[in-house]
């Protein structure tokens, strides 16, 4: 079994193997604050927000969005925001990074943020922007039991491009298991406070 591994981590492209750290350069960040001052995502938070608990409902969504859970009858622990036309790659590349700054401002800080490239028989390949967020060590508030608060749990936010077009971001949080930590809420409480606070 160590041979096969051996062979077919060697036929493999090294690109499909490696994450690169992210580096937003300065020209990009200073975009994204021009666009987040003029506040032209309130244009996709608040008819996203309404997606997402219109697909909870089983009702069909405006907006195309995917419940991500643990399996059938579970409550979500992320969606998907998948991309639409209406939006434009640039805005929807902008509200990627929102989300990612309003988890920041939680009381949450970058763990990783890597890009991985995966190349495909049908298309040039994927790529994968991703951000690990850990929320800010704190005492809860009781200090007893679960004296560590946890906030909303390991919280990614990542994009996926295919052939340089976006195809979608994922937000999820994974609550952090054992008794020293506080009870996570649900996500859609995160959800609330990252898109649904301007709807």
């Amino acid at each position: 079994m160590g041979a096969f591994l051996d062979r077919w981590r060697r036929k493999r492209p090294q690109s499909a193997l490696t994450w690169h750290p992210v580096r937003e350069s300065a020209e990009q960040q200073q975009r994204f604050g021009r666009w987040q001052a003029a506040k032209i995502y309130l244009n996709w938070t608040g008819p996203w927000y309404k997606a997402y608990h219109y697909c909870r409902a089983g009702l069909p969504p405006a907006w195309p969005v995917k419940l991500l859970t643990g399996g059938i009858g579970t409550p979500p622990h992320g969606v998907a925001l998948l991309y639409d036309e209406r939006i434009g790659p640039v805005n929807f590349e902008h509200l990627f990074a929102l989300l990612r700054e309003r988890v920041l401002a939680l009381g949450y800080r970058v763990a990783h943020a890597d890009r991985h490239a995966s190349p495909h028989r049908q298309h040039t390949s994927d790529t994968i922007e991703k951000y690990l967020l850990h929320p800010l060590p704190t005492p809860g508030p009781d200090g007893g039991p679960g004296a560590c608060n946890q906030r909303f749990g390991q919280v990614t936010v990542d994009l996926l491009r295919r052939d340089d077009s976006p195809v979608m971001v994922r937000l999820l949080a994974m609550p952090l298991p054992g008794a020293i930590f506080t009870k996570a809420p649900t996500f859609d409480e995160l959800l609330k406070l990252v898109l649904g606070c301007d709807a």
